[in-house]
């Protein structure tokens, strides 16, 4: 046992604070800390990220407007590994000096053997840069989830291009699934 004092550690002040002002205390929950807090969050969400390399191919006329299209593809999807993409959207082709086409009620589905399987529904946009190259841009929600996020509710966000010519298409993807049921 020690009969010598220890001296203060100089920079370290407790500080007493009232908290009633905080709106935290207000909703009634249990305090916790600011860490605990984001990882029960962090928990329950659920982000996957994906490139999937494919094609499209016209299933109606070219002449038809607006044009239906199905597209398959292969990719990764990080720790969920290959994962297979189809899609059916249609397009509606720009007019006049325009150069965006709209994707108005597209449908996909996300599948891997570890993730299970997503089902989305999406609206979008493809702006025609070259006669050969069009930006796609894809955003909707998830319908149905199979496999071990059975339930699961999110959105879905892609980007990519689109070959009109030939057909190839890439894609990056983002499924974000509220885990929580």
């Amino acid at each position: 046992m020690r009969t010598t004092e220890r001296r203060r550690r100089s920079g370290r002040e407790f500080r007493v604070e009232g908290l009633e002002s905080r709106a935290l205390l207000s909703a009634g929950l249990p305090a916790q800390p600011a860490a605990a807090v984001r990882s029960i969050h962090a928990e329950n969400v659920l982000v996957v990220h994906g490139q999937v390399h494919g094609t499209a191919t016209p299933i109606s006329p070219a002449t038809a407007s607006p044009m239906l299209f199905a597209a398959s593809g292969q990719g990764t999807a990080g720790r969920y590994g290959r994962i297979n993409f189809s899609t059916q959207y249609f397009l509606t082709l720009p007019l006049g000096t325009s150069k965006t086409g709209l994707i108005p009620g597209g449908t996909a589905s996300v599948t891997s053997p570890r993730f299970g399987e997503g089902d989305v529904a999406y609206n979008g946009t493809a702006t025609f840069v070259t006669v050969r190259r069009a930006r796609i841009s894809l955003s909707g929600e998830v319908t149905r989830a199979v496999g071990p996020f059975a339930g699961s509710t999110g959105t879905f966000i892609a980007n990519g291009i689109l070959d009109p010519v030939t057909g190839r298409i890439r894609l990056n993807f983002t499924l974000t699934l509220n885990t929580r049921i």
